[in-house]
């Protein structure tokens, strides 16, 4: 039906943004990248084309061409400044470079991008549970558990649907976090395995100081696991 539509109206930017999507959605992220780019050229809304930006920055971020999908994440910011997701997106590819070049000079300074891209998608969707969770591994991986284990909190207060969540697995996810949730189309998700274990490894570097676990969902224990 897209490709008849793209025949009907060649210069409507939908069906080349549909195409886009259905390509992705079956992991054909390079036969995807066209479509997108086309979709971008013919967008007349700056929201629209922010849209496809994103979308172009995910498909180049499964394809691990990272210095390109950080410059649609770029694109992204550039044309809808209060979009959170494509600056938790560069945290991400951040964070995957921070520990590809760990032993670079650099490292430091991409320390730093990472840090800055989580808190700044933390305070565009305070509500969005992932930016804390992977700031809290972050701060975990350079051994900081009294900073890593309120942002493990934050994040399993925000994670919804623990047991019925039943739409989309996210395509792409930072190092080290295989077994996430599962997400819906807002970007909620199911508690993801092993973010209760994570915060009990970060109560226990704490040590005994730390204040008790509270949660509002007590039926999570059991479900959360590795």
């Amino acid at each position: 039906a897209y490709r008849w539509a793209r025949t009907l109206a060649p210069e409507y930017a939908w069906p080349y943004h549909n195409l886009g999507d259905t390509h992705s959605a079956r992991g054909e992220y390079e036969t995807a990248l066209p479509f997108y780019q086309q979709a971008i050229e013919r967008h007349e809304r700056d929201l629209d084309r922010a849209a496809a930006w994103n979308n172009l920055g995910d498909a180049y971020q499964a394809l691990d061409r990272l210095e390109e999908a950080i410059n649609a994440y770029q694109r992204v910011i550039d044309l809808n400044p209060r979009y959170a997701i494509p600056w938790y997106s560069l945290g991400n590819i951040y964070r995957q470079l921070d520990q590809r070049q760990a032993d670079r000079p650099e490292a430091k300074d991409r320390s730093v991008q990472v840090i800055e891209a989580y808190r700044r998608a933390i305070e565009l969707d305070p509500g969005y549970a992932w930016p804390y969770h992977n700031l809290g591994l972050v701060y975990k991986d350079q051994n900081k558990p009294e900073t890593a284990l309120p942002l493990f909190q934050q994040a399993l207060e925000r994670h919804v649907n623990v047991q019925s969540a039943q739409q989309y697995q996210p395509a792409h996810r930072a190092p080290g976090d295989a077994g996430h949730g599962q997400h819906d189309r807002r970007g909620q998700v199911a508690s993801p395995p092993g973010i209760r274990v994570r915060i009990q490894l970060a109560f226990e570097q704490v040590g005994p100081g730390a204040p008790a676990l509270r949660h509002p969902q007590a039926e999570i224990t059991g479900l959360v696991r590795e």
